[in-house]
């Protein structure tokens, strides 16, 4: 495993998400993200995808949010 952190923007999390084949490359890194990144994906998803999905990737990726 990689010493290398990314950060994942709204953008790459809906690319990771429908899987961008040109996204899994990332997979070796330490993926950050902010809480806003998470709250607008969440927020797209469920007007995309509904609740239950949207909540499912917002438990799964909360653990990567940094506050800075």
């Amino acid at each position: 495993m990689t010493e290398e952190t990314v950060f994942f923007d709204t953008y790459a999390f809906f690319e990771a998400v429908e899987g961008n084949p040109a996204y899994e490359k990332f997979c070796i890194f330490n993926i950050v993200t902010s809480i806003f990144n998470l709250v607008e994906l969440n927020y797209a998803m469920k007007r995309e995808k509904g609740k239950e999905i949207a909540d499912k990737y917002l438990d799964k990726y909360i653990s990567l949010v940094v506050s800075r």
